[in-house]
């Protein structure tokens, strides 16, 4: 995933409101210094979390990419219902998968479209 790829996938992230919000300011600095990334998104239900993440930090290429990257950005994205149990759970098990050095950003907003399900995007740079 090349600069501009990055920066169409997380233009999103600030348009809607968040209740944990990533700084833009921020994500645009390390972005410019990236020279590539790796992209993961998924939906799913909230009943089927332990599964939806443990299939997402499955994912050959996401989970060697997590491994090595020292930088990972998470948003995640629900209707009203998303509450903060799901979402450490969501950070957690990608935290947990990832490179131990890893500076982890994360946020999470809401968008009542995606009404009952929740998804979750991660960019590993």
């Amino acid at each position: 995933m090349n600069h501009s790829e990055i920066k169409t996938v997380t233009t999103k992230w600030f348009a809607n409101p968040g209740l944990i919000n990533l700084d833009q300011v921020e994500i645009d600095k390390i972005i410019g210094h990236a020279s590539g990334g790796v992209f993961a998104k998924a939906t799913f239900g909230s009943e089927n979390l332990s599964q939806a993440i443990a299939n997402l930090t499955a994912d050959p290429i996401f989970a060697k990419a997590i491994q090595e990257s020292l930088t990972i950005i998470i948003n995640v994205e629900g209707s009203g219902d998303l509450g903060l149990l799901e979402f450490q759970n969501i950070v957690s098990g990608i935290a947990d998968a990832s490179h131990p050095g890893a500076h982890i950003m994360c946020g999470m907003s809401l968008d009542e479209s995606l009404a009952p399900n929740i998804q979750v995007t991660a960019l590993a740079l």
